[in-house]
């Protein structure tokens, strides 16, 4: 596996079946390419196992484990913004021991009471 340094534009292009010119008329810098692919890639990976998270929430709601006007969007953003960012801003760590705080704290408040 090479860096983005060591794989030059000629090499993306021949990949691709197309010429440099072709690439460089869609992005201005063979990184902004790299960064454009590299956000496919992980939406390609996260949006399937996004899907499935949601149907986790909305069995949870139809069995009546989380109230019935839950918005799983929210529940699960709630869930997850908080462990993207720290993942993303690296202040402090997106660990298990803080995942299970946050859930501690987010999850009852959707839960039905009884």
């Amino acid at each position: 596996m090479k860096g983005i340094s060591a794989v030059a534009a000629q090499e993306i292009a021949t990949g691709a079946g197309v010429s440099t010119a072709t690439l460089y008329r869609w992005w201005e810098t063979k990184e902004a390419l790299m960064f454009d692919a590299c956000f496919e890639h992980v939406m390609r990976f996260y949006l399937p196992r996004r899907q499935i998270q949601l149907e986790v929430i909305e069995e949870a709601v139809a069995c009546g484990e989380l109230k019935r006007d839950t918005d799983p969007e929210l529940l699960l953003d709630a869930l997850s913004g908080p462990l993207f960012f720290r993942w993303l801003q690296g202040h402090a760590p997106a660990d298990k021991k803080f995942a299970g705080a946050l859930a501690d704290k987010i999850i009852p408040t959707f839960m039905v009471k009884g």
